[in-house]
């Protein structure tokens, strides 16, 4: 009707989703060092996101959701100290995207030298 707009997008990513990659991100940040330190889980919650496109950006099979969610930029620092990484956010992930980064985070746990160990891996079935 006059008024009204339907819009087609990709599916968003579901609760559940979210809950195992935010757990998995925690059990990894908590049995990770990397550069020799573990890392807080929004640490490596941003370290893991960008490897995990930098793996998947050309895979064929993702083209549409990557397209969707613009690209990642470094700004330096306000004060000139540093780089800051902005753009790809988890929150934005459309569903095919959070299902294909779950899958990255357990293959990604399972090759480290010392194996992740999962916490509670019958609750977060999605």
């Amino acid at each position: 009707p006059d008024g009204w707009m339907v819009r087609i997008s990709l599916a968003s990513k579901s609760r559940a989703q979210e809950a195992r990659y935010h757990a998995m991100i925690g059990d990894i940040a908590k049995q990770y060092q990397f550069c020799e330190r573990l890392w807080d889980a929004d640490d490596m919650k941003r370290l893991l996101i960008d490897q995990f496109r930098r793996d998947t950006k050309h895979d064929l099979d993702l083209t549409v959701e990557w397209a969707g969610m613009g690209f990642t930029e470094m700004a330096p620092a306000f004060d000139g100290s540093g780089v800051v990484m902005l753009g790809i956010q988890s929150r934005k992930f459309p569903k095919k995207l959070a299902t294909a980064f779950i899958e990255w985070l357990y293959a990604f746990g399972a090759k480290l030298e010392k194996p992740i160990v999962w916490s509670e891996p019958e609750r977060w079935s999605a």
